[in-house]
């Protein structure tokens, strides 16, 4: 499931857009996130924009 494209590479994250509903969201790069962060960073990339 792909949901975000990548727009800029930060220090500790990278920042992903989804192109169908507009919204950005911030991704930590690390080996592993928890499972709950993973399930909000989906949730977040799902809804439109405000």
């Amino acid at each position: 499931m792909r949901l975000g494209r990548l727009v800029r590479h930060g220090s500790k994250h990278d920042w992903y857009r989804n192109p169908e509903t507009g919204a950005y969201q911030a991704v930590p790069r690390h080996n592993e996130i928890n499972e709950r962060l993973a399930k909000r960073i989906v949730k977040q990339l799902s809804k439109p924009r405000e």
